[in-house]
């Protein structure tokens, strides 16, 4: 495999399991310390709100957590947008 196919799958895994190890990455694609440097810094750079966990591993960013409460209501929503659209 080529460094972007390892690239590739590597991604993918990071985000179907949210979180990866370095170690996992180095066995899984059997990689040497440098390899998995420029792995590290290709997805960091590319994807700026993946996290290095502590150095042990990548963490894939979740959605953004949601206030626990009732929704906002209909009634605000719908005059923000009216408001928008007079504007027009």
């Amino acid at each position: 495999m080529n460094f972007d196919e390892i690239l590739e799958q590597a991604l993918e895994m990071l985000q179907r399991r949210g979180r990866v190890s370095y170690r996992a990455l180095k066995r899984q694609f059997d990689l040497d310390d440098d390899y998995l440097e420029d792995l590290k810094d290709a997805i960091l750079y590319a994807y700026p709100t993946v996290t290095d966990d502590v150095g042990r591993g990548l963490i894939w960013p979740t959605e953004v957590d949601i206030p626990p409460g009732p929704p906002p209501s209909s009634s605000r929503r719908s005059s923000a947008w009216s408001g928008a659209r007079s504007l027009r």
